[in-house]
Order: structure tokens, then C-alpha cells, then sequence
């Protein structure tokens, strides 16, 4: 099991995609996207990689949210055999250095310790070899990847094998995650709302699957998205609902693309100032 660990925007959840082969955890360019320790499973002969996907590092956490994010990221590095370091190699190297410096106050002990310098297609390689110096004091293994282009990610594999000791696999090889279809289904309609809705209404939104009814040819779904205000709710229906069509436009295309049938989606707003206590973090399939 392998925490992968990082500030936000760092590029986490990307690279957990392309390890997976498919996309397991919501991305977006707004910071701290990721609520939970969703697991991307990776099976490859012998071995069985279980990446954790933790939310963007809160040094400072504000509200109950961030707190519930915080603690989750604790439980993953808590439950890893080997910790992943994803820090952002586009970013000014004293702005990185700082970062991982932080960081490292919360590194377990005795845990092997990774760090990927993501990103590397966007600089230039002249500036790789002495970053990869900066950051040497903090771990031996220094990988180059680009989590978005799938440079060396083969590689990154490689070198965790080599530090992990071998152990019976905790999934079937064909699972690869461990979240239920209608965790995931949510998950890709809160997608949808960071993409449209903007400033800080996406954080103040929780997003179920109410119904799920399956058969060969299609699935139908319905789906809750709750607010914590009405002006809220307002912003996500957008000017004579549009908005919130384009969100279930594009959610219903990416769900019938992933389940390969036809989807209906039906997608209804509630209010609820305290639908915090909803938010639970999945550990198993349903």
C-alpha cells in the first residue's frame, strides 16, 4: 500500500489515473479537489500496487472539511507500507523547497520514502539535475515523472517494487478501486461542478447517488447534490438552468463512456447547511 502524499495541484490524482489505466480519482485545477483515501489498484503479474490518493496537504486547517481531509491523509500515511513524495517541479525551486521541507514533519518513520518530481515535460532539463540535488537530503530515490504524459511512471513502479516486501494480495485482479459505482458516479458529477461553478461554491458542495437501477442496456441514476445556502443552489442551477444541464451533460457522457450502456441521469439540488456529517470516507466495495 502506498500513500501518495503532496500539496495540492501537485498532480496526485493524475498520476494515480494513469498507473490505473483509467480514471479512479476526480482531477481538477482547483486546489484540494480530493476529499478522500480513494485506492487506485494496479496489477501487474505478480504484484498488486494499491495507490492511496490523499487530499492536497493543509498545513493550517481551516473549518471541519478541511479538518475531515486532514485526518484522512494521516489515515493513509498510518496504513502505507511505502510513502510516495508528488511535489510539482514547475514551481519555483525555493516555493518547492519550502513545501517539502513542511512536509516532511508529518513523514513516518521507518517507512520507505519516494519523491517524484512531477511535471518535468513543462521545464526544462537543465534545471532537473539540480533540483533533484535540492531534494536529495529528503529521500535517495528521486524519480522524473510526468504523471499526465506517463513518463517514467514504469519506471516509478520498478523502483517501489524494489522497496516493498512481499505479502498476499488484499483485492481481486479485476477491481481497481475500492469505492462502490455509486461512490464513483458521485465523485464524477462533483467533477463536473468544479469545473463550471466557480470561486468557493465547489467546497461547499457534497454530491450522492440516490438511485441506481442496472440492467444490460442501460443505467439509471439520480443523484442528490447538497448546498449549505440557497444562493448556492442558485449558482449551480445557472440562468434558466443551464448550468446545472451542462454539468449532467457532461457527467451522463463520461458515466455511459465508463460503464459502456446508456445512463440516465437525473440530478435534483437540496439545501442543507449541514450536510458535513454526510461525507464518509469508503473503505470497500457495495
Amino acid at each position: 500500500m502506498i500513500a501518495v502524499l503532496g500539496e495540492a495541484n501537485a498532480g496526485k490524482s493524475t498520476l494515480i489515473n494513469q498507473l490505473v489505466g483509467q480514471k479512479v480519482s476526480i482531477v481538477s485545477a482547483k486546489p484540494h479537489t480530493t476529499r478522500y483515501g480513494i485506492y487506485g489498484i494496479v496489477c501487474q503479474e505478480e504484484n498488486q500496487f494499491i495507490f492511496m490518493d490523499t487530499p492536497g496537504f493543509l498545513f493550517q486547517p481551516r473549518g471541519p472539511l478541511q479538518e475531515a481531509m486532514a485526518k484522512v491523509t494521516l489515515r493513509c500515511l498510518y496504513e502505507a507500507d511505502l510513502v510516495l513524495v508528488v511535489l510539482d517541479a514547475s514551481r519555483p525551486s525555493h516555493q518547492l523547497m519550502t513545501s517539502l521541507q513542511a512536509l516532511s514533519g508529518i513523514f513516518p518513520e521507518g517507512k520507505p520514502l519516494i519523491i517524484a518530481l512531477n511535471k518535468v515535460d513543462r521545464i526544462a532539463k537543465g534545471i532537473l539535475l539540480p533540483l533533484a540535488q535540492q531534494v536529495r537530503p529528503f529521500s535517495e530515490e528521486i524519480m522524473m515523472i510526468s504523471g499526465k504524459k506517463g513518463t517514467g511512471v514504469k519506471d516509478l513502479l520498478g523502483i517501489i517494487e524494489n522497496k516493498l516486501q512481499m505479502g498476499p494480495w488484499l483485492f481481486p485482479e479485476e477491481d481497481f478501486t475500492q469505492i462502490s459505482g455509486k461512490f464513483w458516479a458521485a465523485e464524477m458529477t462533483r467533477e463536473k461542478i468544479f469545473s463550471h461553478v466557480h470561486q468557493e461554491i465547489p467546497y461547499h458542495v457534497h454530491v450522492e447517488t440516490t438511485r441506481w437501477e442496472e440492467n444490460r442496456k442501460r443505467l439509471i441514476l439520480e443523484q442528490t447534490i447538497y448546498v449549505a445556502k440557497d444562493g448556492q443552489k442558485k449558482l449551480i442551477i445557472g440562468h434558466k438552468g443551464r448550468r446545472l444541464s451542462i454539468i449532467g451533460q457532461q457527467a451522463r457522457y463520461e458515466l455511459s463512456q465508463h460503464f459502456g450502456k446508456a445512463v440516465h441521469l437525473f440530478l435534483f439540488i437540496k439545501v442543507d447547511p449541514h450536510w458535513l456529517p454526510r461525507l464518509k470516507v469508503p473503505t470497500s466495495f457495495l
